[in-house]
């Protein structure tokens, strides 16, 4: 299955509005911008135009899954390159997924005559989000993080997914499924997660239907021993990974290169990461690069 940051960028491109509307209330989303910014091969996570009170900004969105001594300066060099390419302000925001350490905002450089740079981006914490306001907004985009937030029981998981499974579009129903259920299971541990799947039958026939789902019954014997049940499971998710990559191309690219499909095939879980991590920001030549295959003309 996709992992951490993964689901954000994939969910960010089908649903950027919810994003918006929960990260800036009573501002209008315009549109996706380019992720690539001057000079350097650098990609910020995710560029979006915002109108808010009647004025233009860029919303600059990263997700975290960890604590980053350099976040600071980080942020720092993409608000100079961002407003250089844009001529627009600019609203910084971190997204921190799991409970970590955080920088202390406002941040400043002082010199000997005072203020050199003042900077005071957005921290948001999703162990400190309260489960009850996420369900509330009934937004697809945002309810695949509930197990993360404050909290959060396998009765909100179950919330949470009764929604998604109304979603209308198949590929979108499955990839914030499959999103939802991976994070839970970091959550509440894996057996919890799949016995309540089971127990829910719209849940389980849709969940069942999954590739990493269908290995860990057909490897996991009668009697669930233990070594083929984690057998089952590991490949089981890493075929699932497979699958939800190949997806992700397919939606960016339109027809996946015949040999792309099948490098993705022997790709190891790292490589099948790595894929997902950038599948707003590579071009097809970049993704056969990672896969390990010859640039075409």
């Amino acid at each position: 299955m996709p992992k951490n940051d993964n689901a954000f960028k994939v969910m960010l491109q089908l649903k950027p509005e919810q994003f918006v509307a929960w990260f800036l209330p009573g501002a209008e989303y315009l549109g996706m911008l380019p992720t690539e910014l001057p000079r350097e091969s650098l990609y910020a996570d995710a560029l979006l135009r915002v109108r808010y009170r009647g004025i233009e900004y860029i919303i600059h969105l990263e997700i975290q899954t960890a604590a980053d001594q350099k976040m600071v300066g980080r942020i720092l060099h993409y608000l100079g390159l961002i407003w250089m390419r844009e001529q627009t302000p600019v609203l910084p925001i971190v997204l921190y997924l799991f409970p970590t350490s955080v920088p202390v905002m406002p941040w400043r450089m002082d010199g000997p005559e005072g203020i050199i740079a003042l900077l005071n981006f957005h921290i948001i914490k999703l162990w400190e989000e309260p489960v009850a306001e996420w369900l509330a907004t009934g937004q697809s985009g945002i309810l695949i993080f509930t197990a993360l937030l404050k909290g959060a029981t396998i009765e909100s998981f179950g919330q949470a997914a009764d929604t998604l499974l109304q979603l209308p579009d198949v590929d979108e129903r499955g990839n914030a499924l499959n999103f939802l259920v991976m994070f839970a299971i970091r959550k509440f541990g894996r057996d919890p997660v799949l016995a309540y799947i089971k127990e829910h039958l719209m849940l389980d026939t849709f969940i069942a239907e999954s590739e990493w789902y269908q290995e860990i019954l057909r490897r996991g014997t009668a009697e669930g021993q233990a070594k083929g049940m984690a057998q089952g499971m590991a490949q089981g998710e890493q075929r699932g990974a497979q699958r939800m990559a190949q997806r992700a191309l397919e939606g960016r690219f339109g027809e996946v290169p015949q040999d792309v499909l099948d490098a993705l095939v022997h790709a190891d879980e790292a490589m099948l990461e790595a894929i997902m991590l950038h599948i707003t920001t590579d071009s097809i030549q970049q993704v056969r690069e990672r896969l390990g295959l010859a640039t075409q003309p």
